[in-house]
């Protein structure tokens, strides 16, 4: 791109205003080319919005956009009016953190910018607009990203210029039409036009005569004017194939009177393989005859050209040169009406695993690398048959031709295990695993979009189970998949209505039965009368975004209770709280938990952060110590829930911050039956005790229960012997010793 002359100013502010104007681009309705780009180039970089904006003196205005309805805003306001100052890409991973940018309006508003990437688009020497990216996340943008911003931005600026030519064009052809009894002038204002659109007419009698040319004809032919033409010498310039259909369409508007419009590669008599537009109609006589045929003929190379980018564009995938989605989809659909009876086809999704983690350690350009690295490994999988896309940032699929299900499978895990073998970055080897999950055409699917779905379903059952697997889709994994849907919306839907309670167990002192505290149950009450339990939306808790919401409202609620019964005067009691491996991602939950607690002026003491032995043990383990940590030191006691029935070693009781071990009701239903459990239980105990640690057992439901594990030493006991958990008004009334436990 050319970038602006700053030698003045003020000079150049001027010049380039008056290049906006001359376009009078201006508030016009929307256009499908510039809306393709913005749509294109928004969909490529997976953001939210895009548009392409043109500045004006004192306001910026989109011609076209994307995932918003229109803008136009001050100038002021904007932060492409600092990108048209620059000459490459501006990008802002997050404009709250950019002193220039933190108090604009769509940032501290609607519709809250996080993120920008912009692209100067000069014409005529001028910087006119951007082409821009926008996001509400805050999001990298690194150097392949902004190579692939230039090149959406040269498409941008191909259509401003083709606008340029197409209003001077205009311009050229209104003052011809105005100037049309002055034949002299007409003349020469018709060959300025035809040279500026690169636009000529001819003409062809039925008698066979050599057609007539107008100069610019001449000139899209790169022959001298006035060079002897004749029909057969002028179809010569078209190749095989083309030359034959031009012939037939100048053939049929004087045998059935049709007019003709077609495209046609051409080559000039230099050489060079040009692209024209070729139309004709008829001419009659008085009888209705057709006596010749007169048309225009336009050399489109540029235009076409740039068409052909934009379609390569919304196939390909521009760092690894695999297909993009569109294209996988298009040929999954081909191949799958070409699949004969019997026949089958796998579709394999593959998700990397852990490389976020690899290209944050090795950096952007590496990651790269890497993607490039790994679709070369595809490509050859794929072999002559098959098929290598990208779908995603680190997401990638293989179309294959399979014989059965056990060929799909066998297929899948060569690829794994290629994937596997390490490639060099920065000299060190790197293997990548990943996550695959297959459907079989047309068994599982019968249309492209069918078989991604399937294919999907299977690629995330699989990561559920563990990274590195192969998934093969099957009616049991789509009906897990739609329970888990169904139970997703369930809880989203009570959290937006209100449903969502928590309910309260009891739990006693064992030593002398006074009332220590509760453990708050999340519980879902729909306004059919129902009490829905964990158990009836478990699978809901396994996404984590859903668990996550699900545990700041439980948070919250439980808090407003305890500041609640504070504020009636009961006596002060512990609230145990159950958080999941979802609340620690984001490294959140302490700040949260303080906060909530620093709202309501509560005491540290007034809740306890329940964890079981899995979250400890998960992936997000260094997250999980780390919150502890902060809680821990901040006077908030920790308890390690379900204890025993997990894999936690003791190494975990010495390095986690716990104060209370609750000991898992499996050992406690069995205390009578089998004595090992009570000997299990008192180690528990003792270790626990010698360890400082609070000693809780939990599901105790008979007064045998009780007296043993008071004999064994446990300090406080959970179960329905003591109360069913309860909704906080019960919980209340309990506390006052206005009603019993239920």
């Amino acid at each position: 791109m050319t970038p602006p002359d700053r030698s003045s100013p003020l000079r150049a502010e001027a010049d380039r205003l008056a290049a906006l104007h001359r376009l009078r681009l201006m508030d016009t309705a929307p256009s499908p080319d510039f809306d393709a780009v913005v749509a294109l180039a928004a969909r490529h970089f997976d953001c939210p919005l895009a548009m392409l904006i043109l500045v004006d003196r004192d306001r910026q205005w989109a011609k076209a956009t994307y995932g918003v309805p229109g803008w136009d805003s001050p100038r002021e306001h904007s932060v492409c009016h600092w990108t048209i100052q620059g000459e490459d890409v501006l990008a802002i991973e997050d404009l709250q953190r950019d002193p220039r940018f933190h108090d604009l309006p769509a940032v501290t508003g609607s519709p809250g910018l996080r993120f920008y990437a912009g692209l100067p688009l000069p014409v005529e020497g001028s910087n006119i607009g951007t082409l821009c990216l926008l996001d509400r996340q805050p999001r990298r943008f690194g150097e392949a990203e902004r190579d692939a911003l230039r090149q959406f931005g040269l498409l941008a600026q191909g259509l401003l210029l083709a606008q340029s030519q197409a209003r001077r064009a205009e311009a050229a052809a209104q003052e011809t039409r105005s100037l049309a009894a002055l034949s002299a002038r007409k003349t020469r204002l018709l060959q300025q036009t035809e040279r500026l659109a690169q636009l000529g007419g001819w003409e062809l009698s039925r008698q066979g005569d050599g057609p007539l040319w107008s100069d610019e004809v001449f000139r899209i032919h790169e022959l001298p004017f006035g060079h002897p033409v004749t029909i057969t010498g002028a179809l010569l310039h078209y190749p095989p194939g083309d030359r034959e259909r031009v012939a037939a369409a100048i053939e049929a508007i004087f045998a059935e009177g049709r007019t003709a419009e077609l495209e046609a590669d051409f080559v000039t008599a230099t050489g060079r393989l040009r692209r024209i537009r070729l139309s004709g109609e008829p001419e009659r006589d008085q009888q209705g005859q057709v006596v010749r045929a007169v048309g225009l003929i336009q050399d489109i190379t540029e235009a076409w050209q740039l068409r052909q980018r934009l379609q390569l564009l919304a196939m390909q995938d521009p760092l690894t040169g695999l297909a993009n989605r569109a294209q996988l989809l298009q040929r999954l659909e081909a191949a799958l009406q070409q699949t004969p009876p019997g026949g089958a086809l796998a579709l394999l999704l593959l998700d990397l695993d852990n490389f976020q983690d690899l290209n944050d350690r090795h950096g952007h350009l590496q990651g790269d690398a890497l993607l490039r690295g790994i679709a070369g490994k595809l490509l050859a999988s794929a072999g002559g048959q098959g098929m290598a896309a990208r779908t995603g940032s680190d997401e990638f699929a293989l179309l294959l031709p399979v014989t059965d299900e056990a060929g799909a499978r066998q297929r899948a895990e060569l690829v794994g295990e290629a994937l596997r073998q390490p490639l060099l970055l920065e000299g060190v080897p790197v293997g990548v695993s990943a996550s695959i999950g297959v459907a079989l055409g047309p068994r599982d699917g019968d249309t492209g979009e069918m078989l991604m779905r399937q294919a999907d379903i299977a690629l995330s059952h699989g990561r559920r189970l563990g990274r590195g697997r192969v998934t093969l889709f099957s009616p049991e994994i789509a009906q897990r998949f739609l329970a888990r849907r169904e139970a997703i919306e369930l809880v989203r839907l009570a959290l937006h209505e209100g449903w969502v309670r928590p309910f309260y167990q009891p739990k006693l002192r064992m030593a002398d039965g006074r009332r220590c505290g509760f453990e708050a149950l999340v519980r879902i009450l729909p306004p059919d009368g129902r009490v829905l339990g964990p158990g009836q939306f478990w699978a809901a808790l396994q996404e984590e975004e859903t668990a996550r919401l699900l545990g700041q409202h439980m948070l919250r609620a439980v808090c407003a209770d305890l500041r609640r019964w504070r504020e009636a005067g009961l006596a002060p009691v512990r609230a145990g709280l159950n958080v999941s491996e979802a609340d620690f991602i984001g490294g959140g939950l302490a700040q949260n938990v303080m906060a909530q607690l620093a709202l309501l002026d509560l005491p540290p003491s007034a809740l306890t952060i329940e964890v079981t032995e899995t979250v400890l043990l998960s992936e997000a383990a260094p997250a999980v110590i780390g919150a502890l940590s902060r809680l821990h030191a901040g006077g908030i006691a920790i308890s390690l829930d379900d204890f025993g029935t997990g894999h936690a070693s003791l190494a975990h009781l010495r390095d986690f911050p716990i104060q209370e071990l609750k000991i898992d009701q499996s050992f406690v239903a069995r205390l009578e039956e089998d004595a090992r459990n009570g000997r299990i239980i008192g180690s528990i105990v003792e270790l626990a005790h010698g360890l400082g640690l609070r000693v809780v057992a939990e599901g105790v439901e008979t007064a045998a229960q009780h007296a043993a594990l008071q004999r064994l030493g446990c300090d406080e006991g959970q179960g329905f012997l003591y109360g069913r958990p309860m909704p906080a008004a019960r919980a209340e009334a309990w506390l006052r010793g206005e009603a019993a436990a239920p």
